[in-house]
């Protein structure tokens, strides 16, 4: 208010916290090119708080921050976190999405280290998972916030006792071999979260005891 309309201001220059910077951002882009410079009292201590939304569009005015300075983010979705990770002035991010997404985005979620807090779900869908993916990623789930659900895909008949006993798997659905399918038809058969078993070379026949069958 003080400097819109005011000819007499030709510029301003605005000092503040980070939790002061961060709450009136809006309003310091709002004043455009009259804000030359802003001075962040704590910028050794404290990141500025914001969310995906409002970092993308206040660059501008956060560029204007004198000596740079580290953000803070919420409310990312998972598709953009790779590309929040590798901003410099980024020093965590925090994701929220749906199961869908974080499915979709997993890989990538796994490779952002230290960078990514935690995720949280915001539905209570299963997230859809190759038993690779969960097996080669698992630590990522130690940065669910929140208890995760998981359905597990292309799991081996190797895999299906240890997926069963992990307490986030929900069902198992396995690809294999006829012959391993054959093998495995008692243990399977007592599976209680096995889903779908399809055989991966289904023109050969599955070979069983009159007994199991």
């Amino acid at each position: 208010d003080l400097v819109d309309g005011n000819a007499k201001i030709a510029s301003i220059k605005v000092t503040g916290d980070a939790a002061g910077l961060a709450a009136n951002l809006s309003d310091l882009a709002a004043i455009g090119h009259k804000l030359t410079s802003i001075d962040q009292s704590d910028a050794d201590t404290n990141p500025l708080a914001l969310t995906g939304d409002a970092y993308d569009a206040n660059r501008g005015t956060l560029a204007k921050i004198a000596g740079g300075y580290t953000a803070e983010l919420s409310a990312v979705a998972a598709s953009k976190a790779a590309v929040y990770a590798a901003d410099v002035h980024v020093g965590s991010l925090h994701v929220a999405d749906t199961g869908a997404n974080l499915s979709s985005s997993w890989d990538a979620l796994a490779t952002l280290g230290s960078k990514l807090a935690d995720f949280t779900q915001s539905d209570s869908a299963a997230l859809q998972l190759t038993a690779q993916q969960w097996s080669a990623e698992h630590s990522l789930a130690d940065k669910a916030a929140g208890t995760l659900a998981v359905d597990v895909s292309k799991a081996t008949v190797a895999d299906a006792a240890t997926l069963a006993s992990d307490d986030a798997v929900q069902q198992v659905n396995i690809v294999d071999t006829a012959a391993a399918v054959s093998a495995a038809l008692g243990d399977l058969s007592g599976n209680t979260k096995l889903g779908q078993v399809e055989l991966s070379n289904p023109t050969t026949a599955l070979t069983m005891s009159a007994d199991t069958f």
